[in-house]
């Protein structure tokens, strides 16, 4: 088993609080394996094998590897193990597939990292376009860049969380997608696979951190209800 390092919550970043506080430096300390944002929402994080890329759409797809420097709002990490591990070997949805990674959880009541590495016939993924803090994400969720592609080998980086915690993390999958050449990327909402390894791993404890520096956050209240139909639309 493993810890889950969480800087801020999904329901903080869904109300608008979009300043990074957190240094990509300190999150490659934190974990290897996770999912974020950055600093004003632009773009999607993604790590994978202690490396943090950025993966931005507006003009066109681009992925890069993040700055030191460059700084998070939101982010979700651990040191990735795999506690189970399956094939999959024929062609399925991801509605399809999500139903296979829930039937292997260890428990409905813990957290697990989900890494899919495959072949994947149809991908739909989005990326937020940079907005300033203040602006909640409906808007955000708007104007995101969106791209359906097909025909790519990659993977897909993310959590499973249970439905206790949404709010907090995003109550079932969040999942983050990265080729295999490092030049797409971003936030997963639709897949179909032919084949994929699956790796599960199991986390037995949460360290969650909250920006504590952000005045913004600390005298505004986050309003529960709005929050969630945000959440719910957004994903």
């Amino acid at each position: 088993m493993t810890a889950l390092f969480q800087f801020n919550t999904l329901a903080s970043l869904m109300s608008g609080f979009y300043d990074g506080q957190i240094t990509v430096a300190d999150i490659k300390k934190r974990g290897d394996f996770g999912i974020g944002s950055f600093d004003q929402v632009n773009g999607e994080m993604i790590v994978l094998d202690g490396v943090v890329y950025q993966a931005k759409g507006e003009g066109g797809i681009q992925v890069t590897v993040a700055e030191p420097n460059q700084t998070a709002p939101y982010v979700a990490v651990n040191k990735q193990q795999t506690d189970v591990q399956f094939e999959i070997i024929e062609s399925h949805e991801s509605d399809e597939v999500e139903q296979m990674i829930e039937a292997h959880l260890t428990s409905r009541n813990l957290f697990h990292s989900v890494k899919i590495h495959g072949n994947f016939s149809r991908l739909k993924i989005r990326m937020a376009t940079k907005t300033p803090s203040g602006i909640g994400f409906d808007v955000v969720s708007a104007h995101q860049a969106e791209y359906e592609l097909t025909n790519l080998a990659g993977t897909i980086v993310g959590f499973w969380t249970p439905s206790l915690f949404h709010g907090v993390s995003l109550g079932g999958f969040h999942l983050h997608f990265i080729s295999d050449d490092k030049t797409i990327g971003g936030h997963v909402y639709d897949f179909s696979l032919e084949e994929a390894s699956v790796e599960l791993g199991q986390i037995d404890k949460i360290e969650q951190k909250f920006p504590i520096h952000d005045q913004s956050f600390l005298q505004n209240e986050i309003d529960k209800q709005k929050v969630f139909g945000i959440i719910d639309v957004s994903e």
